[in-house]
């Protein structure tokens, strides 16, 4: 079997923030060897939704943490997915839209565009909490269809303001607690 080295971007939105980072780093071991973490990031932000009825605006703020991985698999990209798509289900919350969010940014050097996967990802060069822990993880990963490689795509993306250092990538890898 072909090994492949994917990035893997890791979202939490939950009071419980650092424990349920160790606890993806613990379900990764099965199909993902970890090459490299990036350190944990407080990002803060806001949605915008318009609701149909009267073409109302609203905004919810949201407080997250944020972390990249590289990592090897066997995993072809849709069973990657649906590997994180599945791993996401572990932590649905009802009382919440989202608690986790867990994106396959890049997979090899790959281009593909299908309805469920799309590679490297949309956002990956438009959103700071993407790709200031991708660049840390993987920064000469050259873009495909941008043609420049991470630590180039940083320098053309507004990175004050979106979040701030909040760990070493150490503090969720120790799987003692």
């Amino acid at each position: 079997m072909e090994e492949h080295k994917c990035l893997i971007s890791v979202m939490v939105f939950s009071r419980d923030g650092e424990k349920i980072l160790k606890e993806i780093c613990k379900q990764f071991k099965s199909d993902f060897d970890l090459i490299k973490c990036s350190d944990v990031y407080l990002v803060k932000g806001k949605h915008s939704k318009s609701e149909t009825l009267h073409d109302i605006v609203t905004e919810d703020s949201y407080i997250g943490l944020s972390m990249s991985f590289a990592a090897r698999t066997v995993l072809e990209p849709e069973l990657a997915l649906k590997f994180l798509e599945n791993i996401e289900l572990l932590f649905k919350n009802p009382a919440q839209k989202r608690t986790v969010s867990l994106n396959l940014l890049a997979f090899d050097d790959n281009t593909k565009m299908t309805p469920r996967l799309v590679l490297p990802h949309p956002s990956l060069h438009l959103q700071p909490e993407l790709l200031v822990p991708a660049a840390d993880v993987w920064p000469e990963y050259y873009h495909p269809v941008l043609k420049q490689s991470l630590i180039g795509l940083l320098k053309g993306v507004q990175t004050v303001g979106w979040g701030e250092f909040y760990a070493p990538a150490k503090s969720v890898l120790d799987f003692s607690n």
